[in-house]
């Protein structure tokens, strides 16, 4: 009905309801659960959970220039297991951080938003609190680094400014793309890191051609809405993508609840795995239905979300 590829006539929001409201009265309909009628029979295995634990960038007022750090739990047998250390680290993390003198204030996505010097002292705190929490990092628990850094991209240098680290450091900290690799690289070798989502520019494709050559096969590269728009998305497209990152991601609050649920996602043929991603905009007993069909129906590897509230709490339900 909208007839645009950015739903700009009706709007993103405004579809996403009406979307969420018909597949749950087609679900009663048809007198199933809805997981079952988004996923079909073999909708039962969970994905694993990137639960946003510390914001910085646009996210929050803080130093702290990359926007996302996530926790994702792997040493666990299961979902309510996996979320139980999820949220042990986070009030640990929470005590760090008082007992240090930092704010325990939270950022828009709800993940805490101190002014931190640099990342790896962001990195070093999230160590830290898993170890406390009796976890041992790289093995019970990774990170997970959402950069957004094309809100650091400077398109007149072409370079990518830190606002934040050069304030504590007293001068101006830029990087080009091969310096961000680089800087990547560094981080992944000193900390348990095993995803990077936005990691360059969104159109800086000679950059995620050294990022992915450089780190692709150590890591998760999650690339963003506009670099795989899967509304609609080409088996073309698809063949060029992975050459640039090996993740893609299906957004609940992009205006329709489930991308064409009736087929896997296109770019699981070549190598593209998926990430369901879903925040505040996503009702919370949606979200519980909707994690527990993707992983087999879109062949999702994880599902990212806020900090542990309502939204993640209620997929124990």
């Amino acid at each position: 009905a909208d007839g645009t590829e950015n739903k700009g006539k009706l709007g993103a929001n405004a579809i996403l309801g009406v979307s969420m409201a018909v597949a749950r009265a087609a679900a009663n309909g048809l007198r199933m659960p809805l997981y079952r009628y988004l996923g079909g029979i073999h909708a039962s295995a969970l994905p694993i959970p990137m639960m946003n634990i510390l914001n910085g960038g646009k996210h929050a007022d803080n130093t702290v220039d990359l926007q996302e750090f996530m926790i994702m739990p792997y040493g666990a047998c299961c979902f309510a297991e996996r979320l139980r250390m999820c949220a042990e680290v986070y009030h640990t993390l929470k005590k760090l951080l008082k007992e240090e003198g930092y704010s325990t204030g939270v950022g828009d996505e709800g993940g805490f938003a101190p002014d931190l010097k640099d990342s790896e002292a962001v990195l070093e705190f999230l160590v830290r609190a898993m170890e406390k929490s009796g976890l041992k990092p790289g093995t019970d628990m990774k990170i997970a680094i959402d950069a957004a850094s094309s809100e650091l991209y400077d398109e007149a240098s072409g370079m990518y400014l830190f606002p934040g680290e050069s304030r504590m450091a007293g001068k101006e900290i830029r990087r080009s793309a091969r310096e961000m690799v680089d800087y990547y690289r560094r981080l992944v070798d000193a900390f348990p890191i095993c995803s990077i989502e936005d990691g360059l520019q969104e159109e800086d494709w000679e950059g995620w051609k050294m990022l992915t050559g450089e780190l692709g096969s150590r890591i998760q590269l999650i690339g963003g809405y506009s670099q795989i728009q899967i509304n609609p998305i080409h088996s073309f497209n698809l063949q060029i993508l992975q050459y640039f990152l090996n993740i893609g991601v299906i957004a609940s609050d992009n205006g329709r609840l489930v991308l064409k649920r009736q087929k896997p996602f296109p770019g699981r043929l070549y190598g593209v795995r998926v990430l369901v991603y879903a925040n505040q905009l996503t009702a919370a007993q949606t979200l519980t239905h909707l994690i527990g069909m993707s992983a087999a129906a879109q062949g999702a590897v994880h599902i990212q979300t806020s900090r542990l509230d309502i939204q993640t709490s209620h997929c124990l339900i």
